[in-house]
C-alpha cells in the first residue's frame, strides 16, 4: 500500500471524526433519519392483550401524562381502546392501520383510571410509556443551525417556536422535512399563515407554520428528510420570524376544533425527536 493511500485514509478519518464532533455540538445537523416512533422500545414492557381488562394495581399503573401505544400485528379492520372506571369514559376508534407499526398513542389526561381494554380486534396490544425514536432529522441544515426557542411545548402551546440568537436572523432560512412521509395539507391560514402538514411513516403528523413562502409541494406528494418545504417567515398570527413546529399522533392539519385539529391530548413534545439538539429558551 502506498504512502499516499495511507495519508488519504487518515485525512478521511479525521474529517469524519470532526463532523461527528461538530454534530454533537449542534453545529452541523444534516444527518440520516429514520423518523419513526417504534412501539418495540418501551420503558414498561408489560403489554395488555386484546379484549382483556387490566385493573389499576401493582401490575400496572396509569398516571396523568402516561402515554399508551396501540400496536397491531396485521392491518386491522376496526379497533378501539378505552380507559375508565367501570364503564368506558374515553373511546378512540379508527378503521385502518399499517401492519406491524404503531398506529396511535393516547395520553392519559385524568386521574382515577382503573381499567384499560382493547375491543374488536384480536391482533391488537398496547404498550405503556413507549420511547420515541432518536432518528428524526432537524428541520434546519448546514452550520450554525438555530436552536433557540421563543416559546416551548406546554399545555397551552403544542409545539416549539424556533428562532435564532442575536444578531443572527432566522427569517428566510430554508426548512426541510424531518423525515419521510406524505403531504396532508399545504396552504394559507389566518392564524398559521403559510403552512404545511406532513404525515410521516411513523404514523404521526408534523406541521410547519408561519412560513414566508412554501415550496411547490402539493397534497399527496411524497417527501423525504432531504425535501425542502419552505422558508421561515412571519405570516399569520405571529409576532416575529420563527418556525412553529408541532408533532401530532393523529392526522392533525389545523388548529381550532374538529376531527383534524391539534389539541393537548394528541400532541407530543417535538424535543423528544431531536435529542442531539441543545435547545435554549
Amino acid at each position: 500500500m502506498s504512502i499516499l493511500n495511507v495519508n488519504v485514509k487518515k485525512v478521511v478519518s479525521i474529517i469524519l471524526a470532526l463532523i461527528l464532533v461538530l454534530s454533537n455540538f449542534g453545529i452541523i445537523v444534516n444527518a440520516q433519519v429514520s423518523c419513526t416512533i417504534p412501539y418495540v422500545a418501551a420503558v414498561n414492557n408489560k403489554q395488555i392483550s386484546a379484549n382483556t381488562y387490566v385493573r389499576y394495581s401493582n401490575e400496572l399503573y396509569l398516571y396523568p401524562g402516561d402515554i399508551v401505544y396501540l400496536n397491531f400485528t396485521y392491518t386491522p379492520s376496526n379497533a378501539s381502546v378505552w380507559f375508565g372506571l367501570s364503564t368506558p369514559s374515553n373511546q378512540f376508534r379508527y378503521a385502518s392501520g399499517v401492519s406491524g407499526k404503531l398506529q396511535r398513542s393516547f395520553i392519559i389526561k385524568e386521574e382515577g383510571i382503573h381499567k384499560v381494554k382493547i375491543q374488536n380486534n384480536s391482533s391488537a396490544s398496547i404498550i405503556i410509556n413507549g420511547k420515541f425514536s432518536t432518528g428524526c432529522s432537524y428541520p434546519f441544515r448546514g452550520t450554525n443551525v438555530p436552536t433557540a426557542l421563543s416559546r416551548g411545548y406546554s399545555a397551552s402551546h403544542y409545539g416549539l417556536d424556533i428562532i435564532d440568537t442575536y444578531p443572527n436572523s432566522i427569517n428566510g432560512r430554508e426548512i426541510y422535512s424531518i423525515g419521510s412521509g406524505t403531504v396532508l395539507f399545504e396552504g394559507p391560514s389566518q392564524s398559521a399563515g403559510n403552512y404545511i402538514a406532513i404525515l410521516y411513516d411513523g404514523g404521526y403528523t408534523a406541521r410547519y407554520l408561519h412560513m414566508q413562502s412554501r415550496s411547490t409541494l402539493k397534497k399527496d406528494d411524497v417527501v423525504t428528510y432531504e425535501t425542502f418545504i419552505g422558508y421561515v417567515g412571519n405570516t399569520g398570527e405571529s409576532s416575529g420570524p420563527h418556525l412553529h413546529l408541532d408533532v401530532n399522533t393523529v392526522n392533525a392539519t389545523s388548529g381550532g376544533s374538529g376531527n383534524n385539529a391539534v389539541n393537548s391530548s394528541t400532541t407530543i413534545d417535538p424535543k423528544k425527536l431531536f435529542p442531539q439538539i441543545g435547545f435554549s429558551q
